[in-house]
């Protein structure tokens, strides 16, 4: 291949990637404090005794409210399910386990308290 012609097609092949180009650099736009606010902190596991489940908090933040409210989730270790054990507008975390794997134990927050 001459060169005139190799110029051509790199020419005509970045021509043909110029709309994903485009595209792409109309979703980059910087971080925002709105943005690290939506990630949600999970919290320190607690190992269950048999070493089976792991117990640990989610927390969302909520900027219309200026409020955290935390879940508890359980996560089955061998097969990666997991479940959520509590719900609510409180914050739910810190989770310790019974010596016999039996409860779980931990902090709680309901409204103002």
């Amino acid at each position: 291949m001459n060169a005139a012609l190799k110029r051509y097609a790199l020419v005509l092949a970045l021509a043909s990637l110029a709309p994903f180009a485009t595209a792409a650099d109309q979703r980059k736009r910087p971080i925002t404090a709105q943005d690290l606010w939506a990630v949600k902190r999970v919290g320190a596991p607690a190992l269950s005794p048999d070493g089976k489940q792991a117990a640990y908090s989610v927390q969302e933040w909520s900027i219309e409210k200026n409020k955290p409210n935390a879940a508890l989730w359980l996560t089955d270790v061998a097969s990666a399910r997991t479940r959520r054990l509590t719900a609510g507008t409180g914050s739910d975390t810190a989770p310790a386990w019974s010596p016999d794997g039996s409860r779980i134990a931990f902090v709680g927050k309901r409204g103002e308290d």
